[in-house]
């Protein structure tokens, strides 16, 4: 059954937090809205346009049904999972048509500031700016403080990738004036902007502002656990020390920083045990330790701030669920781990030959085909000969599968090939 104009607004109005007083205050008495919700009354266009823009809703919502607002937040909910795994140039086109058609399940202030930071990753600086901006004076308006630094920061980010130094300091400095004065902050936006200031003034060789920043910067995340971000701060106030001639200072930073790095070094080999052991488990068929072990060293390589590591650890665990004949949870690993390797790495396409076994075992042979292309279009740019020698056995077998004996024949071909290269790099054969 679709629901009422009334318990539309009812709703929205719950969801807001807003009591009916609230609603009315400006408008009418709380008695009409009681009685529009309860259908009982029906509101001008005047009125109901008032009554959405308190509700941050467009009107349009109230002559639609829910189905369709439901189809909206699907849609919002696909674009957010394309933007997760970096795929930002197919992300827009859904988000700008969840712009031109809005809905109440959906934020609009977040679909803007998710078009501008897709604009951002696909080097479209121009109408990411103009987006973002835009999003500020929403958010500004909206007292949105949160979303506003954010903002600021990207702003910031990206006048400094543009070499608009001045332009860059002033939305930074924005920023950590909104701070200063109370505007609450998560710690690592909050030292990040702050790094950012320092970073800036060292780059126009302003060295005592940029140590004043740096110096901010590290108090706020002393007692924290961004190790990697305190390693880095340490770093540039070396530097920082080295350019101004105060080298006694810079060598000081540099072993602070050294030790860091080290300590996590340290951390990062006890987790690196921990990984292999949890792998072991898993290639000895105890399953659930093995994934309960990874998965506990994901968040600990997470507190080091080793991102890298976390998306081996889902693909390892992606690899353990595949020998199990867990597809569909090795599959929600594999995409995970996607997430965290850039485009042409031999991890990347580690997962897309996994993905591609999946999609063979589910019966979908062309995407199968498709996905273990891919590794071996990776694996031969890096001549990783070993591993085309698997791809290769993967997708002559699929080829046999579809009926494509002389695909099938070329890919062993290949996989020959590929046996020797590997042989003779391990100086096996001459």
């Amino acid at each position: 059954m679709k629901a009422t104009l009334g318990q539309k607004i009812r709703e929205l109005r719950i969801r807001k937090g807003l009591t009916q007083s609230d609603l009315s205050a400006g408008l009418v008495t709380p008695s009409m809205i009681s009685q529009i919700e309860s259908d009982k009354a029906n509101p001008s266009h005047n009125l109901l346009a008032s009554i959405a823009e308190k509700l941050d809703t467009p009107i349009e919502y109230f002559l639609t049904d829910t189905e369709t607002q439901m189809e909206k937040v699907s849609v919002y909910k696909i674009a957010k999972a394309l933007m997760a795994t970096k795929e930002y140039e197919k992300a827009i086109p859904m988000l700008l048509e969840l712009e031109g058609n809005p809905s109440p399940h959906v934020s609009s202030i977040d679909v803007a500031y998710d078009i501008a930071e897709c604009f951002l990753h696909t080097g479209h600086y121009m109408n990411a700016t103009e987006r973002f901006e835009a999003v500020l004076d929403s958010a500004m308006a909206r007292n949105d403080n949160t979303i506003a630094l954010l903002v600021l920061n990207q702003l910031g980010e990206l006048s400094f990738l543009e070499k608009n130094y001045p332009i860059a300091i002033h939305y930074w400095k924005k920023a950590h004036e909104m701070i200063k004065k109370g505007q609450p902050a998560e710690l690592y936006l909050h030292a990040k902007i702050v790094q950012n200031l320092g970073s800036v003034y060292y780059k126009l060789g302003e060295y005592t502002e940029a140590l004043q920043y740096y110096r901010e910067s590290n108090e706020l995340l002393e007692g924290s656990h961004h190790f990697k971000q305190i390693g880095d701060i340490y770093l540039d106030l070396s530097f920082t020390y080295r350019d101004m001639g105060e080298f006694e200072k810079a060598a000081e930073y540099s072993q602070f920083a050294l030790s860091i790095f080290q300590s996590l070094n340290n951390m990062k080999l006890t987790i690196d045990v921990k990984a292999k052991y949890g792998i072991v488990k898993g290639e000895t068929g105890q399953l659930e330790e093995a994934v309960t072990i990874l998965e506990s060293c994901m968040n600990e390589y997470r507190e080091i701030g080793c991102e890298r590591e976390i998306g081996i650890v889902h693909s390892d665990i992606a690899r353990i669920l595949i020998q199990g004949a867990q597809g569909d949870s090795a599959y929600e690993h594999c995409e995970k781990a996607l997430r965290y390797f850039e485009e042409g790495t031999l991890e990347r396409a580690h997962v897309y030959r996994m993905k591609g076994q999946i999609e063979s075992v589910r019966g979908d042979l062309e995407a199968a085909t498709s996905l273990i292309q891919q590794a071996i279009d990776v694996y031969n740019s890096h001549q990783s000969f070993g591993e085309l020698v698997k791809a290769y056995s993967l997708l002559g077998d699929i080829y046999k599968d579809k009926g494509q004996f002389k695909e099938a024949m070329e890919c062993l071909e290949n996989m020959n090939a590929a046996m020797e290269e590997n042989l003779r790099e391990r100086k096996i054969v001459i």
